[in-house]
């Protein structure tokens, strides 16, 4: 298995994406259900 690796650039890139895709998703589902969510 080949290692792969990030730059410090990548990486801050990717959590900041996996940031927002979690944003996103609490978003849709405060749409899809009408409710808020427990703020985290």
């Amino acid at each position: 298995m080949e290692k792969i690796s990030l730059t410090a650039s990548m990486r801050s890139n990717l959590l900041s994406l996996q940031t927002i895709s979690k944003q996103v998703d609490a978003t849709q589902n405060k749409l899809s259900t009408g409710k808020k969510s427990i703020p985290q």
